[in-house]
């Protein structure tokens, strides 16, 4: 009779953050996701780390600065956006976030942008 916990092999950490990294990489790339910026750090480095929100639930996300690079509005705190994002694992710590590769104004902000940007012209 087997007993659980003598039986099985058992996984490292690392192990186990590298196989669930593997699974979301897998299956849950280019998502569309809408949300608040809830909170928000750039980093001398240049990436950025926001945390995106609804009624609900939160999401922490990472934009690396090659991405960050090519927006034309400096986003802040209290943004409704839409984001483009695969999603994985920070296999070091072990926490689910988003990793941003499109970053946009959503609704009002969208347009209130574009006419701003008009304006400009």
């Amino acid at each position: 009779m087997a007993i659980l916990g003598q039986n099985e092999p058992y996984l490292t950490v690392s192990q186990v953050n590298a196989q669930v990294n593997q699974l979301l990489r897998g299956h849950f790339q280019n998502v569309f996701i809408e949300g608040e910026i809830k909170s928000i750090t750039k980093a001398n480095t240049g990436h950025w780390y926001f945390t995106l929100g609804d009624q609900r639930a939160s999401l922490d996300c990472v934009m690396f600065a090659r991405d960050v690079r090519s927006l034309k509005h400096d986003f802040a705190q209290g943004e409704v956006v839409r984001v483009t994002a695969n999603l994985n694992i920070y296999e070091v710590r072990g926490r689910f976030q988003a990793q941003i590769r499109r970053l946009e104004l959503a609704g009002e902000g969208a347009l209130q942008a574009a006419f701003e940007a008009l304006k400009a012209k």
